[in-house]
Formats: C-alpha cells, sequence, structure tokens
C-alpha cells in the first residue's frame, strides 16, 4: 500500500508542473512470458504458460484506491487511464483475480518483434525466442514466414496464458473465452 499511497501526489505533480496529454496506470502482472526475463525456444514450454499469477495483498483497499483515482480524474486537467483497457467492472474484476483475464485472439504480435541485447527475436515482449536475428542475416523482414514464428502465430487466435495481464492487448474474462 505505500506504493499506493505515493501514487497520489505523483499524479498530481504530473498534472500540475509538467502537464502531459494523459497519465497511464499500468496494473501490475506477473507472467514469466512477459518481459524477455527468460528466453525459450518452444513455445509450449511450460513456464510461458502459467499465466498471470499476480495477486493483490488487499483487494478492498485496492477498490477503494480505484475509486479514489477515478475521482481525482474528475477533479484534474489530465486524464488518466489504466492499462490494461478495461471497463470499471473487469477492471473491478481484474483487482478481485488478476488472473481471471486474458488476451484473446491478440495481433499486436504482428507489429511488434523485439531484438534483445543478444540478436533473440521475440513476438512482442513475450519470452518465446523463435529465432535470432543473425540466422536471418539481420533482415528483419524474414521472421515473419520463420516456421516457429508461424507456429506461434496460429496459437495467437485462442486463449493464450503468455498474454495474461499484457497492458496493450485487450483483456477478456476467461468465462468469455471458454465458449
Amino acid at each position: 500500500m505505500k506504493t499506493v499511497r505515493i501514487l497520489f501526489p505523483l499524479i498530481k505533480f504530473i498534472d500540475t508542473k509538467i502537464s502531459p496529454d494523459i497519465i497511464t496506470v499500468n496494473l501490475p502482472f506477473q507472467n514469466e512470458a512477459r518481459g524477455g526475463r527468460l528466453f525459450k525456444s518452444d513455445f509450449h514450454d511450460p513456464k510461458l504458460q502459467q499465466g498471470n499469477t499476480f495477486s493483490f495483498k488487499s483487494p478492498s483497499d485496492i477498490l477503494l484506491k480505484f475509486n479514489e483515482i477515478k475521482d481525482l480524474n474528475r477533479k484534474q486537467k489530465t486524464p488518466i487511464i489504466f492499462k490494461p483497457s478495461l471497463n470499471d467492472s473487469m477492471l473491478r474484476e481484474y483487482i478481485k483475480n488478476p488472473g481471471n483475464l486474458t488476451a484473446n485472439n491478440c495481433q499486436l504480435y504482428r507489429n511488434n518483434l523485439t531484438i534483445y541485447y543478444d540478436g533473440s527475436l521475440t513476438p512482442c515482449d513475450i519470452s518465446y525466442s523463435f529465432t535470432n536475428i543473425r540466422e536471418l542475416d539481420y533482415k528483419i523482414s524474414s521472421a515473419y514466414a520463420h516456421k516457429k514464428f508461424k507456429d506461434f502465430q496460429s496459437h495467437m487466435s485462442k486463449y493464450n496464458k503468455a498474454c495474461e495481464g499484457c497492458v496493450f492487448s485487450n483483456q477478456v474474462l476467461k468465462q468469455q473465452n471458454s465458449n
């Protein structure tokens, strides 16, 4: 809760002193498949399929803070948005149970490839290294034709634990997705 307490003075400072176009609050998540912390060459590796294991220590307190941020948003000139982009009821659901939301049919990987310091090439920021840029003779356009990329692509049209909690994708309730 200490971090949440310093959020309000920070938001007010940003609004009054910096005046950006928008303030974004990224919701926390914990997903081994996100952020390039461990590279796996098999997308089906259990480490990449654990999903979002984050949980808030005190969801009821966080919900109160969420309401305070919504009130603050109405009072200041700089709009505050939350990522991932969720409506209020889904945002409340995320706070209660972050693992209950997932990405469905995400297409962001088509526009986002990440090249890491060692040349590992990953879709989005998923820790699935499907090739190395050196193996492609540094031709990034060749990545989309790579067999492992195509295998990855075939899994993106359905429920995918690797994308749970991603602040860029559209998150949906798992129950909606299971039909």
